[in-house]
């Protein structure tokens, strides 16, 4: 198995001896520079083997000959690797600069509680790499449960609705709740990688306030659907049809 390093810019798990990051890019500048001493001392080497071969009244004239072609060869070769570092260099800060921007503006978002706005300014941005991770989890925790608890508020609400037509909305409500609060679990599993554990708590916590508040679901139950569940097929129809008629009873 190739040895792995983390790319010194978005933190990215990449080979050792990748000169450019595939993730944000990046160069390695000494990778880079080694390559380029790599291929002259590979076309000195390859040029004292030919000469080998040579008769020995040609040695002398070639290598005299060879020798001007090498020293302009390094000149030119220093010279090309120069200029594409320094331009590398220049449309990387100038990426560099605008995705600290982005980044800072994310944590602004992120610290403010207003995720909503982390998950539309990622999902605009097309941000990858380690340096977006938090934002990126946010992002799918937020859409997950911001659609959950649109659900199950609109379930409770609608108006002119039968049992059946309300149970009926309530079970896939339901399934999307679930589904949320189980991942927002796997990212606490996790450990929070990315530093996002106030977001994914927030978030799953206000799935489970609708679920009590709006539905009055007990622990139990709620313990209970988490562990029937299996894929977004799960069918809660007798958890909805206890649920809205505890509700609906006590209206």
């Amino acid at each position: 198995m190739k040895e792995e390093v983390n790319c010194p810019n978005c933190g990215a798990l990449i080979p050792a001896d990748a000169i450019i990051c595939p993730y944000c890019q990046f160069e390695n500048e000494e990778l880079a520079k080694q390559a380029e001493e790599d291929k002259i001392e590979d076309l000195i080497e390859d040029y004292n083997e030919e000469v080998k071969r040579l008769p020995k009244k040609l040695v002398k004239k070639n290598t005299k000959v060879f020798a001007v072609v090498i020293i302009v060869l390094v000149i030119i070769l220093f010279g090309a690797v120069y200029m594409l570092n320094r331009t590398g260099r220049l449309i990387q800060e100038s990426k560099y600069t605008s995705k600290e921007n982005l980044v800072d503006k994310l944590e602004e978002y992120y610290q403010a509680g207003d995720y909503e706005k982390v998950t539309d300014t990622y999902l605009d941005s097309n941000g990858w790499g380690g340096s977006f991770g938090k934002y990126a989890n946010t992002a799918d925790v937020y859409i997950d449960c911001h659609y959950s608890v649109e659900s199950l508020k609109m379930a409770a609400e609608a108006k002119g609705y039968t049992n059946e037509q309300r149970e009926n909305d309530l079970k896939d409500a339901l399934r999307k709740s679930i589904w949320a609060l189980i991942h927002a679990q796997k990212f606490r599993d996790e450990g929070f990688n990315y530093g996002e554990g106030e977001a994914v708590d927030t978030l799953s916590g206000e799935v489970e306030d609708t679920l009590k508040n709006v539905w009055g679901i007990t622990d139990q139950e709620l313990a209970d659907a988490k562990e029937m569940y299996v894929d977004k097929n799960t069918d809660y129809s007798e958890l909805a049809h206890i649920l809205v008629e505890r509700k609906m009873g006590n209206n």
